[in-house]
């Protein structure tokens, strides 16, 4: 009698939060705020610790800069603020995270450092990363198309078809050479999966304003076996 078997399960995901306050080097006046909150996989194999290793460094490092010189820059801007008599509100940098995939087999998820200023617009930057599991290796928007020579292209073909068509219904408001700039701004290592979906995305600015935000474009993912070695 065969017995059955549980498919394996999806590994935990933790999310690990610090929150600290800098005060002015001059008086005890708040000048920036930093809020850490990154992904750490539960699991001892030693993929999983890879995985942990590389959020923990990229919190590490990005705590370490703000810290520093955007810490010196919030000093600065909070003495001159005052100099004036006029209210300073403290700096604030963040690290978040979102899993957009987690099964046995892939990890995707996204991360937002954000720098906001007294003034002006928040600096924001986003990452996709995919990873192979359990092993930890990071997958390659390549290894999706396997047996397709002209992917890129395929690709492109794709985000410029939806784009004419969110014109078209007037659902967005992008520069007037967002095709060119979409082509030229195209960066294989910004996406991330989600459950049927390859989704694509573009800096802020990059072929809309500021307003518009992270543009996204979403493809079917094709029903192959991931190749994480594979290169883009």
């Amino acid at each position: 009698m065969k017995q059955n078997l549980a498919p394996p399960a999806a590994p935990l995901l933790e999310a690990v939060c610090e929150e600290e306050t800098l005060e002015s080097e001059r008086e005890p006046e708040p000048v920036l705020t930093i809020s850490l909150r990154y992904p750490k996989l539960t699991e001892e194999r030693k993929g999983a610790r890879r995985i942990s290793r590389y959020y923990q460094h990229m919190a590490e490092t990005l705590k370490a800069r703000w810290k520093k010189e955007f810490y010196l820059a919030a000093c600065a801007d909070c003495t001159q603020t005052r100099a004036i008599s006029r209210p300073f509100e403290p700096w604030h940098a963040s690290l978040d995270f979102s899993v957009t995939l987690l099964t046995p087999t892939l990890l995707s998820l996204t991360t937002t450092a954000t720098e906001r200023f007294q003034k002006g617009r928040p600096a924001v930057v986003l990452r996709g990363d995919t990873w192979e599991l359990p092993g930890g290796m990071p997958v390659a928007l390549r290894s999706l198309y396997p047996d397709q020579k002209k992917w890129k292209n395929r690709l492109l073909h794709e985000i410029l078809d939806q784009g004419r068509t969110r014109l078209q219904r007037g659902e967005s408001l992008w520069y007037e050479d967002w095709e060119t700039r979409a082509v030229r701004a195209f960066d294989p290592e910004h996406f991330y999966l989600t459950d049927e979906n390859v989704v694509l995305f573009y800096p802020l600015c990059s072929i809309a304003p500021y307003l518009e935000r992270f543009v996204t474009f979403s493809c079917p993912r094709p029903g192959v076996t991931l190749d994480p070695a594979s290169g883009a």
